[in-house]
């Protein structure tokens, strides 16, 4: 299967036309919790719940990545946009 929230991929194929649609894309592949009793039948599968990312998304501001040293470009940073998800 696919790992990750695939934004990179998205970028990297230009397979995308507004900005808001790479927001979507890192939605919909975060709003899924695992835990004991997610997934059902003991599987290891997580349960999306795309609510509860809406309503912490909600009170969200802005998305930082903090790097603890001045070393690192941009450029350094591997999957920058998977982790941020290009939100704004």
């Amino acid at each position: 299967g696919d790992y990750g929230s695939m934004v990179n991929e998205v970028i990297g194929n230009g397979d995308w036309g507004e900005s808001e649609a790479l927001g979507e894309i890192w939605k919909g592949r975060n709003a899924y919790s695992y835990g004991r009793k997610e997934g059902g039948g003991g599987t290891r599968s997580g349960t999306a719940r795309p609510e509860v990312l809406d309503k912490l998304l909600s009170t969200t501001e802005r998305v930082v990545q903090e790097i603890d040293s001045v070393e690192y470009g941009l450029t350094d940073i591997q999957e920058y946009y998977a982790n941020t998800g290009a939100l704004k």
